[in-house]
């Protein structure tokens, strides 16, 4: 720290509010990359606020230094109650150094002072320019460390104002490992955007794949991920799906990648993730859920191959006895004419096409809802129209398994992206038929048309939300040093500009101050003009004057007042060239000589 710096008006205030700026920093960096404890964040929030009000409250300085240290310091303590990385260490160690610049600034002013020798010399030209470049460094990094969670925060209220509300945690249920019938029904209600889909359109988004029916319940009997590379070129991918921050701002324990069953040449920030048996992709690391890239295999080659598909070795995973003997007669009379496997798959679907579709559904009693579903005929959502065609099969020797996901129907007419809301959930069927998984879709149509279709008040909020979350990732993805250094030479071109600014009002107030005074043209016209018998007024205005000279019918009186004229235009309005004005001044003046 510069020692004359704190010889400056109000230098002391700045130091005493540095801590708390600092501690701000930390629990701003340590917040986005830790998971936090709520009751530590509360505690170091409180804290920097109150190091903030110290140093202004009380009346004596070392009261407010120590103070305002004190509460940062125990902020930056309650900000560590919890398992931290590196950057929390390093940035601890720095706001230590810190502390104690900021305790040792009072000594110092005060012997600066006190000695003669602490009268400055003259001001630190590099000052502005350094402090400056710390501000806008300091903002820039807070802004990249805090711009996501307020963006998700932004977005999420915007979606909010048009009538979207909040997913609350146990509605996510139906993308972990199991899915209870009946969970979705809430999800299939709201109106929230968790995806954004750009590039080749896609129509199905699987997050989970499920096998075991026990009974209302679906869950997975392979569950164990294996790592794969996903760094294909990013210029090689033909879809590009991105997750929206009010999405990620809920929590999600078990996080998903949501892809169609053909992705492959796959490109995510990391360069990896991971498969179950099934084909369902995570994130590597777990948090990387932002973003990823591929090429549909239906389009063309790939470098990579598509996710791995899991050959069943059972067809009766979790059926339980008395359900299979239920669903055995509406199997068999649905396929009796079949000749294959698809044929009867087929039937199955067009046998549940007349079945109506209704989001109502409750069915909480003893009977499976699958079964009461079927025999009742009195509609349900996709979740009982996929478990009933998957179970049908089954029951017949057919294996399949039910995938939860997302159906893509919904494209912004403003930015022309595909956008994927929360009622936009789904559960398909994949069956094991010709050699492959394959998709069946027994939902009826009449579905889509349930669906409430968006206004376009939500075709703009999205659009907002859609700008905003792109310019949060501009600022997220240059990345911190790379931000440091773009404020840095922010902050020299405002001090360039600035200075220019200033040179340029100095030469203008220099030119005002030039033309305050008389040209020396005009003094020797009004001297001759005076020795003539023409004199001006002391508060007489030159324009005043000319008139008054054009009247007195002299052969030379048209021309001198003309010459007034231009001349106090000159002078008053800036108009007209100085050198032809004065020019024309001194002519007359020499005209006006002999007859004076």
């Amino acid at each position: 720290m510069n020692a004359r710096f704190l010889l400056r008006p109000n230098a002391l205030v700045l130091v005493r509010l540095a801590p708390a700026a600092a501690a701000g920093l930390l629990l701003a960096v340590t917040a986005s990359t830790t998971q936090l404890v709520p009751l530590a964040r509360g505690i170091a929030i409180a804290f920097i606020i109150a190091s903030v009000l110290v140093a202004f409250l009380p009346k004596r300085d070392d009261v407010k230094t120590h103070g305002s240290v004190t509460a940062a310091v125990v902020a930056v303590a309650a900000t560590g109650q919890t398992r931290t990385g590196l950057e929390y260490q390093v940035g601890a160690a720095l706001f230590a150094l810190l502390v104690l610049a900021c305790l040792r600034a009072p000594l110092v002013a005060a012997r600066l002072r006190a000695s003669k020798a602490a009268t400055p010399s003259g001001p630190w030209r590099g000052g502005p320019l350094a402090v400056l470049a710390v501000v806008a460094v300091g903002i820039a990094m807070t802004l990249v460390l805090s711009l996501p969670r307020l963006s998700a925060i932004v977005e999420r209220e915007v979606q909010r104002l048009a009538g979207n509300a909040a997913l609350s945690e146990e509605d996510q249920v139906g993308f972990n490992t199991k899915l209870r019938i009946g969970s979705l029904r809430n999800m299939l209600q709201r109106n929230r955007v968790v995806m954004r889909v750009s590039g080749e359109p896609v129509e199905y988004l699987r997050g989970a794949v499920l096998d075991r029916y026990d009974l209302r319940v679906w869950s997975t009997t392979q569950s164990t991920t294996v790592p794969v590379p996903a760094n294909a070129p990013e210029e090689h991918a033909t879809t590009r799906i991105e997750v929206s921050r009010a999405a990620l701002a809920g929590r999600n324990l078990d996080p998903r990648w949501f892809l169609p069953d053909d992705a492959c040449d796959l490109h995510t920030n990391s360069g990896r993730l991971a498969f179950d048996p099934h084909g369902a992709a995570h994130p590597l690391p777990s948090n990387e859920a932002r973003e990823i890239s591929f090429r549909r295999a239906a389009g063309g080659s790939c470098t990579t191959p598509p996710a791995p598909r899991l050959v069943p070795q059972r067809i009766d995973v979790g059926m339980a006895a008395k359900i299979h003997g239920e669903l055995l007669p509406f199997a068999l009379a649905w396929t009796h004419d079949a000749t294959s496997q698809r044929e009867a798959l087929e039937a199955i679907m067009r046998e549940l096409s007349h079945y109506p579709y209704s989001l109502d559904d409750r069915r909480e009693g003893r009977i499976d809802p699958v079964v009461d579903f079927l025999q009742k005929r009195d509609g349900g959502h996709c979740e009982l129209f996929a478990s009933s065609m998957a179970l049908l099969a089954r029951s017949i020797g057919i294996p399949t398994r039910i995938a939860v996901g997302y159906r893509v129907d919904e494209v912004n007419a403003i930015t022309g992206v595909s956008v994927v809301r929360d009622r936009n959930a789904h559960t398909w069927v994949e069956a094991f038929v010709e050699g492959r998984w394959q998709t069946f879709d027994p939902t009826p149509p009449s579905e889509l048309a349930m669906r409430t279709r968006p206004t376009r008040w939500e075709h703009l909020s999205e659009a907002l939300s859609f700008a905003f979350d792109r310019t949060i990732n501009f600022f997220v993805n240059i990345g911190l040093a790379r931000a440091g250094i773009f404020s840095g030479v922010m902050a020299v071109v405002l001090i360039l500009v600035r200075r220019f600014i200033q040179k340029r009002r100095a030469a203008g107030v220099s030119r005002v101050a030039t033309m305050s005074r008389p040209l020396p043209a005009f003094e020797s016209l009004a001297t001759a003009l005076s020795r003539a018998g023409w004199d001006r007024l002391p508060s007489e205005p030159l324009e005043r004057f000319a008139k008054r000279v054009d009247a007195a019918g002299e052969p030379w009186s048209t021309e001198v007042a003309e010459a007034l004229v231009r001349y106090a235009e000159l002078r008053y309005g800036g108009v007209g060239e100085e050198r032809s004005v004065a020019s024309r001044l001194e002519e007359l003046a020499r005209k006006l000589t002999p007859i004076a």
